[in-house]
């Protein structure tokens, strides 16, 4: 996609394991800014906006809350749109981010609860390892929305 966008491309590569990602060829669709893709299980009591590579937990997360997973595939412009709808729907918008909490997206799109990485040191470790201590895992994400009352 970034080969065929005209304009500024940033790429982020995540630590660890990056998945499957399809080969390159000329016909790459071109996404319009500020799309997402969606998966929606039943009636929904959440939105979980996640960004990058933490999509996967947000699917994961939001079959066990009964959610909506929002994969965020642009940070600017995100897509406004949708967001209006969903709160229009009385839906809990959370955001899941593997960067800082502070000043990240869940912030810019107003989230009424965040998940993401503390505004501190993050000392070195395996991310799994380290998303648990943080309380950034799936299960723990989901016990928090589940009966923290979705505060955070």
């Amino acid at each position: 996609e970034a080969l065929v966008r005209e304009g500024p491309t940033v790429i982020r590569y995540p630590r660890g394991v990056a998945g499957h990602s399809p080969a390159l060829t000329a016909s790459v669709p071109a996404f319009p800014a500020g799309s997402v893709d969606r998966a929606a299980p039943g009636q929904p009591k959440y939105a979980i906006w996640a960004t990058g590579d933490w999509y996967g937990k947000a699917c994961d997360v939001a079959a066990r809350v009964g959610g909506v997973a929002v994969h965020a595939r642009y940070l600017k412009p995100f897509d406004a749109a949708l967001l209006q709808r969903q709160r229009a729907a009385g839906l809990t918008i959370v955001s899941l981010e593997n960067g800082s909490v502070a000043g990240g997206f869940g912030e810019a799109i107003g989230a009424d609860v965040k998940f993401g990485w503390p505004d501190e040191f993050i000392p070195h470790g395996a991310p799994a390892e380290l998303e648990r201590k943080y309380g950034l895992d799936a299960e723990t994400i989901t016990e928090v929305l589940t009966h923290g009352n979705g505060t955070r």
